[in-house]
């Protein structure tokens, strides 16, 4: 099962650490493989340093896809953490 969804981010500028931490615990915790792409830049959701590759400003696109069993909820997990740190 594949699931993706784009958030366009309104206010948020930059992935703070904590933030980070929590995409990466979500995505590790997934039996999926989780993807995060921004700016042309793609990343496996799993790792702080790679997390730290994305560039998210306000108006940036921000995409998650995740590819397995448990896809749809991990994307929406993952949205839902970034709309909720986007205010």
């Amino acid at each position: 099962m594949s699931a993706n969804q784009d958030y366009t981010v309104t206010k948020m500028s930059g992935l703070d650490p904590r933030l980070s931490a929590q995409l990466v615990k979500k995505a590790k915790a997934s039996s999926s493989v989780v993807m995060i792409a921004c700016n042309d830049v793609s990343i496996e959701a799993n790792s702080l340093f790679k997390m730290s590759r994305l560039e998210v400003q306000p108006e940036t696109v921000v995409s998650i896809s995740a590819e397995g069993e448990d896809a749809e909820q991990v994307v929406s997990d993952l949205v839902k953490l970034l709309a909720d740190h986007d205010v």
